[in-house]
């Protein structure tokens, strides 16, 4: 049977688990008091006995970790061999009016032990650009987002928002390495570009400038930064995503990309 124990929630990122016990959930009938003849003279008695006690593995509930920017862990109960992961990354950086990308998302089965620890990260919301003006260097949401441009151009000043963090689950470590779900975060949103969303397995592509498209994180590798190096570009280039990390913007007002199993690539200039 299955029981719901995790719930991991983040605005719209949220990590959910679900328990499953190791067997059918068991049936324990039990009589009522047994009453025999108790007369004088007679051998028989009244035997009263109580409630069994045991581990209630069909019992339901839920646990739920809000965002923390931290490391969160959970422990396995008693009877329990599987769980259910239900993963939702973060959302990019908005940049008034126009919304960041949202999180991606990521579910599948996975065999644990009594005991076990679980090391949970809930991803942040990349930060929001102003909407006007310049935001160099604006930081992306725990867990791989990535930043905004390190350099401003001296002509940036349409804004943009930082990349949105992963949410994942990992096992018998806290390397990148030891990650067995990932719900990659969304792109920040660039000037007038809304940011791309974040995927299970493939994330979306963002915006395009002089023909090249910043590009959505994959399983075996990180998205391509957006947008074209040119003599006069005075601020700092996109740059490709990598392994859990989203690429930094470009310095003239692109969104940095989610965070990921592989991060997605750098939004474009604009």
């Amino acid at each position: 049977m299955k029981k719901s124990l995790l719930k991991f929630t983040l605005g719209i990122a949220v990590l959910a688990l679900g328990l499953k016990a190791n067997a059918q959930c068991p049936t324990i009938t039990c009589p009522t008091d047994t009453i025999i003849n108790n007369d004088q003279g007679s051998c028989d008695a009244i035997f009263n006995f109580g409630v069994p006690a045991g581990i209630d593995f069909c019992a339901s509930g839920s646990q739920t970790f809000s965002y923390t920017g931290a490391l969160q862990t959970f422990t396995v109960p008693a009877g329990v061999t599987m769980i259910t992961i239900q993963a939702y990354g973060a959302q990019g950086g908005d940049d008034t009016p126009v919304a960041g990308g949202q999180g991606g998302y990521a579910t599948g089965d996975l065999a644990v032990t009594p005991g076990q620890v679980l090391n949970i990260y809930v991803g942040g919301k990349g930060t929001d650009g102003p909407g006007s003006g310049q935001n160099c260097a604006l930081s992306g949401g725990f867990n791989g987002g990535g930043n905004t441009g390190a350099t401003c151009c001296s002509n940036a000043g349409g804004g943009a928002g930082a990349g949105g963090g992963a949410s994942d689950v990992r096992l018998a470590g806290n390397t990148l390495n030891d990650r067995v779900i990932v719900a990659a975060g969304g792109g920040g949103a660039g000037d007038e570009q809304v940011g791309a969303v974040g995927g299970g397995l493939v994330g979306a592509n963002g915006g395009t400038y002089n023909g090249v498209t910043s590009t959505g994180g994959t399983q075996t590798a990180g998205g391509l930064a957006g947008g074209t190096f040119f003599p006069n570009h005075t601020c700092s280039p996109a740059t490709d995503g990598t392994f859990g990390q989203g690429g930094e913007g470009d310095g003239n007002d692109g969104g940095g990309g989610g965070g990921g199993w592989y991060g997605g690539g750098g939004g474009a200039n604009n």
